[in-house]
């Protein structure tokens, strides 16, 4: 009887000593993952930065004038009036 306990009682220790090791590995994946994100988030911010400055209003307007463009001149058209017709 005190062999079949000495046998559980290793094996038990054996699985807490895997499953520890599992979860000690596991927190290094994740200390991993948490800087590849934090990495890709601060490149992220970055490309929204980059994007904000070539779609201002001043950019466009400076390529505009580099590529020779010339302002749209507009005209305003105005239907003809039209007559009412009388009421009996």
């Amino acid at each position: 009887m005190i062999k079949v306990l000495i046998i559980i009682n290793i094996i038990l220790v054996l699985g807490q000593f895997f499953l520890s090791a599992e979860r000690s590995t596991d927190g290094g994946r994740l200390s991993h993952i948490q800087s590849q994100l934090q990495s890709i988030q601060l490149a992220n911010s970055d490309l929204g930065l980059k994007i904000y400055s070539q779609s201002s209003l001043i950019r466009i307007t400076q390529l505009a004038q580099e590529r020779h463009f010339v302002e749209a001149k507009l005209s305003a058209w105005t239907p003809p009036p039209v007559a009412l017709k009388a009421l009996p």
